[in-house]
This record gives structure tokens, C-alpha cells and sequence, in this order.
């Protein structure tokens, strides 16, 4: 080979070499221009991704939290309008609405030791202290006066069975128009039954004074509701009235546990601020006694326990009642309670 056809051969072949290079450069240059596009696009659908999932998180945790105050939220019972019980249970004129108690509370770990009421007198004219024996009456809708200054009475009768002057009595209550509550038990129910209606009919409360006039105490749960369920259920059968949920325990014989029963039953407990010996019908006080005697300890937000078998109360209850309402008195009713 000439020296000049060595020399173009050589040029050929470096030239080729660089050709070479060059196209081996220029992959390799695409190949990372791919890659770096393949990772800008990976990162955007990483980030894509990453967005969504936070949204969704955000979506579940406001889906859960609704869910959550949904669960803990207490949900008011539709009212039954065919409810065949709701003209039996419709609260009376006069009341504030049910009031908020546990009408479940168990009596077993409650305290039965047999209490009798009592109060201490003043003359005053200012509310009594009323012995409750270290039990909150509050706590089981109980009460023996109200506290207030305002000058109003709460006027109720004890209805054990009839004497003869009931009549007389809403004559008076009647033509003084005062209202009052009457507890009467089942046997008087039955015995008298133009009488309870009239009551209902003139305006007074009618509540419940149980069936046989028991010691509740000495009763077992099952005894004290079925004293007061049947005392109710005799009343309505015989007047087509409803009873008005008030419970006076016979002869003041309480405890804890009766309270609580009474409570669980829907009752109110009605003690008193004012009472006197006048339920022997053979010892009478006279009607002068029972007006001075009420004239002399009458007070703001008194509840006041008259029986009905007294011929002295009878006697000298217009005259009260009269002097009462001189001295700035009205007469209110036992709805008024809280």
C-alpha cells in the first residue's frame, strides 16, 4: 500500500471512530433526557396520588366525625299521636311539663328505715323547718312547702273515707273560689263516687292517697306500685277522669326507698307545713282552735293538710279562708311545684 492510501485509510477510520463516539454520546444524552422525563412524570403522578389520598383521608375523617356526633347524639322518641295511652298520661292544665327525672333508679342499695314526718312550728308567719332526716327531697320530687316569698297556699285534704262533710266543704271552696287537692284512697273512690267527680268537675286536684292506707315503709316494691296503680285504675273507672300524679303517704310513714318507689311510679311526694290533730273524730279540736291555729302559723309557700272528716275544719274553713285572702293570700295549685 502507498503512503498516501495509508494515510486516507487512516483519516477513514478515525473518522469513523468519532462517528462512532459521537452517535454512542448522543444515546446516551436521549436516554437521560428520557429517564429525566420519566422521573418529572412519576413525581407528578407521586404527588397526584399523595393529593387524592389526602383527600380521601380528609373525607373519612369528616365522614367518621359525622358519624361519631351522630352516634352521641341523643335522639328525641317521635311523639305516638296513635298511641292509645297519650289522653291517660296528658299532662294537666296548670303544669310545667314532665319534669327531668330517672324514673329507673334501683331501691336496693336506698336506705327503708321507717321515718315519720314532722316539721318545727314558728309563729312568725315565715316557712317552717321541715324534718326530713337528712334525705334530699328534692331528689325525689318531694316536697313539704315552696319556697318563696310570695304570699300563696297550698291547700290539700285528706280523704281516708267519708264523714259526711265533703259536700259542705266544696260548697265552701266553691263560693270562695279557691282550689284545692284532694288525696283520696280507692276505698273512698268507691264509695263516693258522685263526690270525686265533683271535685274534678269544680277544679281540685285529685290524687292519690293509696289502697288500704298502709305503712308504705313495711310494703314491698311490688305492693307500693300496686297500691298506687290500683288507687288510679279505681278512679278512672269510676269517673272517666285521669288521677293527678301526687302520692301522699298514709299517716307521714316514709322512708328513702318509698320515696324512690313512689318517684319511679311518676308521683310527686306531697308532705305538709301545717297540720294539726284532726283526723279523730271523736276528739275535735272545735272550729275556733282550728282558726286560731292556722291563723297563727300561716307562712309564704305553705302546704297545709286539713282531713276531711273533721267537723271543726268544716266548720271554721270559710272563716279561714276569707281571712287568709285579707291578709294578701291566694291559693295556688300543686302543679306549681318544682
Amino acid at each position: 500500500m502507498t503512503k498516501g492510501k495509508r494515510k486516507r485509510y487512516r483519516t477513514t477510520i478515525i473518522s469513523t471512530i468519532i462517528l462512532i463516539c459521537m452517535l454512542v454520546m448522543v444515546g446516551a444524552l436521549s436516554a437521560c433526557t428520557r429517564q429525566s422525563n420519566n422521573n418529572s412524570i412519576d413525581d407528578g403522578i407521586k404527588e397526584e396520588v399523595a393529593s387524592n389520598q389526602e383527600e380521601n383521608k380528609e373525607g373519612q375523617d369528616k365522614d367518621s366525625d359525622i358519624k361519631l356526633e351522630e352516634a352521641t347524639q341523643v335522639k328525641e322518641d317521635p311523639i305516638k299521636e296513635d298511641n292509645p295511652e297519650s289522653e291517660l298520661n296528658e299532662v294537666p292544665q296548670g303544669s310545667d311539663g314532665e319534669k327531668a327525672f330517672d324514673y329507673t333508679v334501683d331501691s336496693s342499695g336506698l336506705s327503708n328505715k321507717g321515718l315519720s314526718w314532722s316539721f318545727k312550728r314558728n309563729s312568725t308567719h315565715t316557712p317552717v323547718i321541715g324534718y326530713n332526716q337528712g334525705i334530699e327531697l328534692d331528689k325525689y320530687d318531694a316536697h313539704y312547702k315552696v319556697d318563696t316569698e310570695e304570699k300563696v297556699i297550698y291547700l290539700t285534704f285528706d280523704e281516708g273515707y267519708e264523714n259526711g262533710y265533703t259536700a259542705t266543704i266544696l260548697d265552701i271552696l266553691l263560693e270562695n273560689d279557691v282550689q284545692a287537692a284532694f288525696f283520696v284512697t280507692k276505698p273512698y273512690i268507691e264509695s263516693s263516687t258522685d263526690l270525686s267527680i265533683r271535685m274534678k268537675e269544680e277544679g281540685h286536684i285529685v290524687a292519690n292517697h293509696s289502697v288500704t292506707h298502709s305503712s308504705f315503709p313495711e310494703l314491698s316494691n311490688d305492693q307500693i306500685k300496686e297500691e298506687l296503680e290500683q288507687t288510679a285504675q279505681a278512679f278512672y273507672d269510676a269517673t272517666g277522669y285521669n288521677m293527678d300524679l301526687f302520692f301522699r303517704t298514709p299517716s307521714g310513714n316514709f322512708s328513702e326507698r318509698v320515696l324512690n318507689e313512689v318517684r319511679n311510679q311518676g308521683y310527686s311526694s306531697i308532705f305538709w307545713s301545717l297540720a294539726y290533730v284532726d283526723w279523730d273524730v271523736n276528739k275535735q279540736p272545735g272550729a275556733e282552735y282550728v282558726y286560731n291555729h292556722i291563723m297563727e302559723n300561716y307562712h309564704p309557700g305553705g302546704i297545709f293538710l286539713l282531713h276531711a272528716v273533721s267537723q271543726s275544719n268544716t266548720e271554721a274553713l270559710d272563716r279561714v279562708l276569707k281571712a287568709l285572702k285579707q291578709e294578701g293570700y291566694r291559693f295556688g295549685s300543686l302543679y306549681e311545684l318544682e
